[in-house]
């Protein structure tokens, strides 16, 4: 009985209803989506909002590596749970373009808020620079005018599609990998399942033929497939595709289709070069200081989806 008691006392917090938001303030943000109770990245379609203020602690939202501020962290809303953080990304064959916008706000432990942007050849260090007076405001003005004036869409309408000649937002997954696993390997423990990592457990002995066993080697050696991406120009390092959230892929696999439709039907070769850009806009290749290429024939549509 007593466990029962402090379970119930713990969970009463999350019971009790908040506030809602004023009507006022809804329109302003031109929110529409029903708040859940619960984490989940995909829930309104949309992996840079959380839905529950809790849930913060899944996250993994990294301040860009080559940002000076140490000190400061991502700025999440507290009013709506939307991150303040957005990866931009402009692919263009004809124009030779393949280059990265990045754009965080970001706050500081004694309150401070800076907006921090860097931009470049994707593959290319690039270059960055931090905006605002310190206060939050103004952290929030500079970084909607310049998501508007990269991609031509208002940070409130980030996941509409994307407008010709301007950057592509890549909205990005922050759930992080150790919290995957940890999530994964719970059930087993529970069971009673022995550790992987305990020195008196050792791997049973391997009984397939030694070709099958070779495949299997093959098939989860990370090595090969960094080196296959390679071949493939896209850097798995610098942006794993587990780090894509899954409308990204998802938009990505479209453009894909509409490309093949495109190289079946001769009447539409016109419109290969616009989905082209699009795909390598939205799952970034690095292609170094080279042309990025269009996508004109079925090996090569069927290498990228392979990827």
């Amino acid at each position: 009985m007593p466990p029962a008691t402090r379970k119930k006392r713990a969970a009463s917090p999350a019971e009790q209803p908040s506030p809602p938001p004023s009507k006022r303030s809804a329109r302003k943000k031109g929110k529409a989506e029903p708040a859940a109770e619960q984490f989940n990245p995909e829930a309104n379609g949309s992996s840079n909002q959380v839905q529950d203020a809790k849930a913060t602690s899944q996250l993994h939202i990294p301040v860009d590596e080559e940002c000076p501020l140490a000190s400061y962290r991502v700025w999440i809303n507290p009013d709506d749970g939307v991150i303040f953080d957005a990866a931009l990304n402009q692919s263009n064959s004809s124009g030779n373009n393949n280059k990265f916008y990045r754009l965080q706000l970001l706050e500081s432990p004694r309150g401070e808020y800076k907006t921090w942007t860097r931009w470049g050849r994707v593959g290319a260090t690039g270059t960055g620079a931090v905006l605002g007076s310190g206060n939050l405001a103004d952290a929030i003005k500079n970084f909607e005018k310049k998501f508007k004036e990269k991609s031509g869409l208002s940070w409130a309408d980030r996941l509409a599609d994307p407008k010709s000649g301007k950057y592509v937002f890549i909205e990005r997954s922050y759930v992080s990998e150790s919290e995957d696993e940890s999530n994964d390997e719970e059930p087993h423990a529970k069971a009673g399942a022995p550790d992987r990592h305990s020195r008196s457990h050792s791997p049973p002995k391997c009984s397939l033929e030694p070709p099958v066993k070779s495949l299997m080697e093959l098939i989860f050696n990370e090595n090969y497939f960094d080196a296959v991406m390679v071949q493939l120009n896209y850097d798995s390092k610098k942006l794993p595709l587990g780090k894509l959230s899954k409308q990204t892929i998802t938009r990505g696999f479209q453009a894909l289709k509409n490309l093949s439709e495109c190289i079946s039907d001769p009447s539409r070769a016109g419109e290969i070069e616009g989905f082209s850009n699009l795909f390598f806009s939205l799952i970034p290749h690095d292609f170094g200081r080279n042309r990025p290429p269009v996508i004109r024939s079925t090996e090569v549509l069927k290498n990228e989806i392979e990827l």
